[in-house]
């Protein structure tokens, strides 16, 4: 079995181990694959695409969130036949990090490679959130909430503020809390 290339959008990629090609969470994976087979009857075989990585003991784990498995049909020859195909990994909800890509024929009933993997060739990019968006400026931010604080609770002015602020939080609070209990 081999892959040719991927799809991602309307862009196709070779696939290479250890080099990894950036996509992202929600991406569709449309992979192409080839094989040889001969058959004396025709017959219905499942292939499943997975991304994968290896555990801390060296297993292959697949991950559930971006896995795909699927059927295929091979019509009998007893001359050998290359059957080429495509099948479409969505990339769910998973971590950001390097992925290898599995394809496999788990029925395998012929004389023929029944799976490939490519270690380390997809590289999955985060999902943006508004800390990874902030990135090196959090600590200022805090450095400048921290000041504005200590300015704050200085000065006269402020520390009445703070008295009534808390005046008015404190029984909000409470009763908060009874209502839960």
């Amino acid at each position: 079995m081999q892959v040719s290339n991927v799809q991602v959008g309307n862009f196709i990629y070779p696939l290479v181990a250890e080099q990894p090609l950036l996509i992202a969470v929600g991406d569709t994976l449309k992979v192409n694959y080839s094989f040889k087979y001969s058959l004396t009857k025709n017959t219905s075989i499942r292939i499943w695409a997975s991304l994968y990585v290896y555990n801390a003991l060296g297993q292959l784990n697949r991950l559930g969130g971006a896995q795909t498995k699927k059927t295929i049909d091979l019509t009998a020859t007893t001359v050998p036949m290359l059957y080429n195909g495509e099948i479409d990994i969505v990339v769910g909800n998973i971590s950001a990090g390097k992925f290898g890509l599995l394809l496999e024929l788990p029925d395998y009933p012929f004389d023929a490679d029944h799976e490939v993997h490519i270690d380390n060739c997809l590289e999955i990019t985060a999902i943006p959130n508004i800390w990874s968006m902030l990135g090196d400026l959090i600590p200022l931010i805090i450095m400048m909430l921290a000041m504005n604080l200590i300015t704050t609770l200085t000065t006269p002015e402020g520390r009445e503020k703070v008295k009534e602020t808390v005046k008015e939080v404190v029984p909000i609070v409470i009763s908060g809390v009874k209502a839960i209990v």
